[in-house]
């Protein structure tokens, strides 16, 4: 029988053992940058051996019928028992992802690696007369000392399965890397830096004090020369504290103004301040708009900009980082010294003006609100300017961030993510589920339900009771 793996609609056809055989090559082929090629060899040789089955080929021949043909290389390697149990992660997950470990009682249904284990599948044993199982070699690199071995197996297992090796990998605007999720981070680092033969470069104005975090053998270096001069060189804005204001007076002062920018925390106090200054020259930016809209406001603020013209933009904190403003004077609203700094850098950033002229006013308001996400951020910064400390000064935002994690403290991993990997039993589907959260700050657009409530200045209005503008 001609066992196939794939059959285009022109009836081009790719055969089983051909397909299996160049995809271990492959395989085997980028996990041999970290010693790992024998063991990525066979997952790639036994991952589709489930389409030995005479009910899959009658699929690929035409049939309706419904084959799980991802099963069969997981359980083999299972019962293989030893390292090739942990190909089973893979194979089992080649197209659904990787799977949790699961209970032993779990059923099919449970959707775990031991779910798929328990599943009565169709008989592929046909494999044999095509396909060698081969022989793995233990590791060849092993956990250090204060490495935990389930966490360590967890990361080969997802190195196996889509490997990032031997690669240089940057972490633009690093000061960004979220604080509930940072030692998890820190975790993924350190293992690709010590086991997996890549550099991690952080690039960001206020570089994050991490080397506490890292295991004390792991050193980093600064890439940037005479950092001190490099700071006080592109210092190009005034720093100023003007303490609590009120928002009437926040107005009249941009009433004055010719070409800032203000940033406040939430999007409603900025649709608010907004539609105090409404008019000619006057702009609103923040994630109420779709983002194509945003490109094209952005595009509106350039041309002012570039022509001189009047120009006064009212945003959230989405144009602190990768977008290239220039403005005299910018205000914003207290928050996290990084974004603090990374605010003033759309101040006079292209330094064609004198620094005196140039001003980064920081201010609070007198209503107090609730700023979920940043309570901590803003509270570290405003003890750090009770004490009369330069935001700007490198020892500062050392200091900030210092202080930040510590407060923060078992907070760098709030959903407590690493424990999701000892004891040999991993929660990757259950982990990939969590940090899909990250959306919940991200997402930008949702679908109209009262086209009115979106407007061309503002985007979706925020002033309406719950639920009357879009469908969540």
């Amino acid at each position: 029988m001609n066992y196939l793996a794939h059959k285009r609609e022109d009836n081009i056809t790719q055969s089983l053992k051909e397909h299996l055989e160049n995809t271990a090559r492959l395989a085997g082929k980028f996990a041999k940058e970290f010693e790992a090629g024998d063991w990525a060899y066979c997952a790639g040789l036994l991952h589709d051996i489930g389409k030995y089955s005479v009910e899959f080929q009658r699929r690929i021949n035409g049939s309706n019928e419904k084959v799980d043909h991802s099963t069969a290389g997981a359980q083999l390697c299972w019962n293989m028992k030893g390292p090739y149990g942990f190909l089973s992660y893979c194979i089992a997950g080649h197209h659904a992802g990787l799977p949790d470990t699961g209970g032993k009682e779990d059923v099919e249904s449970c959707g775990s690696l031991y779910g798929r284990l328990n599943k009565k599948i169709k008989d592929y044993s046909a494999y044999q007369n095509e396909i060698s199982l081969p022989i793995l070699k233990s590791m060849h690199f092993l956990p250090s000392e204060n490495e935990n071995d389930s966490q360590f197996a967890s990361m080969l297992v997802r190195m196996i399965y889509s490997c990032l090796a031997n690669s240089v990998i940057i972490f633009d605007e690093a000061q960004m890397l979220p604080n509930d999720y940072l030692k998890p981070c820190i975790f993924a680092m350190e293992q690709l830096i010590r086991h997996y033969k890549c550099s991690v470069v952080l690039c960001t104005a206020t570089q994050p004090a991490l080397q506490n975090l890292f295991a004390k053998d792991m050193k980093a270096k600064e890439l940037c020369p005479r950092i001190e001069e490099q700071f006080h060189f592109f210092r190009r804005t005034v720093l100023e504290n003007l303490g609590r204001i009120s928002e009437e007076e926040l107005v009249q002062r941009l009433k004055k103004e010719e070409r800032a920018l203000c940033i406040l925390n939430t999007k409603k106090k900025v649709q608010k301040l907004y539609q105090h200054l409404r008019g000619e020259g006057v702009y609103h930016l923040s994630t109420s708009m779709y983002p194509e809209h945003r490109r094209r406001v952005l595009a509106k603020i350039r041309d002012r900009l570039d022509n001189d013209e009047k120009c006064i933009v009212i945003s959230t904190s989405l144009v602190e980082a990768g977008v290239d403003l220039d403005f005299r004077n910018v205000y914003r609203q207290l928050a996290g010294t990084d974004s603090v700094i990374q605010a003033a850098g759309r101040c006079n950033r292209k330094g064609d003006r004198p620094l005196k002229e140039s001003h980064t006013w920081i201010f609070q308001l007198e209503e107090r609100e609730n700023i979920p996400g940043q309570r901590q951020q803003i509270a570290v910064t405003e003890a750090l300017l009770s004490e009369g400390r330069n935001l700007e000064e490198q020892d500062t935002i050392q200091d900030y961030f210092e202080m930040l994690y510590h407060f923060r403290g078992s907070g760098l991993d709030k959903k407590e993510i690493l424990n999701e990997f000892l004891g040999m039993r991993f929660s990757f589907k259950k982990v990939s589920d969590m940090v899909k959260g990250f959306a919940e700050g991200l997402k930008d657009f949702y679908v109209l339900k009262n086209c009115e409530q979106y407007t061309d200045d503002m985007g979706l209005r925020l002033d309406m009771e719950y639920g009357q503008a879009v469908i969540f």
